[in-house]
């Protein structure tokens, strides 16, 4: 599958390849040079939900004993609720968090019956060491 044209070079290929100048090649630039300057914004800055989700992998983090390992269900309920919508965590959000803690390196994970445990470097389930 062919990678899809950004708009910044859209604008390009268009000024090219119609030939453009003059005013509407100088409007056209503009546009480019404000999608640039907003999508530098954008990559600066974590959103507000970034800076929330980085919050609670720490919790999860913290909530994770040495030598013990857990599901993501076990997690979930260990967190209790989720103060903006004062819901619980789902299991699937903290199995999200969690995979970005695996790719760091800071839990390890592991399978047994078709269920995924986690737990911290070293730990062990029934004889099984997760890793």
């Amino acid at each position: 599958m062919a990678k899809k044209a950004t708009k910044i070079e859209t604008i390009n290929a268009i000024i090219e390849k119609y030939g453009i100048s003059g005013e509407d090649k100088a409007f056209l630039d503009h546009e480019a040079e404000m999608i640039a300057k907003r999508n530098q914004y954008k990559s600066d800055k974590p959103s507000k939900k970034q800076v929330a989700n980085e919050a609670l992998a720490e919790t999860l983090l913290g909530l994770i004993e040495e030598g013990v390992c857990y599901t993501a269900t076990d997690l979930a309920g260990m967190l209790g609720t989720d103060p903006d919508t004062e819901k619980p965590y789902s299991a699937q959000k903290v199995s999200a968090l969690l995979r970005k803690l695996k790719d760091t390196g800071a839990v390890v994970s592991g399978t047994i019956k078709r269920r995924t445990y986690f737990g911290r470097p070293g730990a062990q389930f029934e004889g099984v060491v997760l890793g």
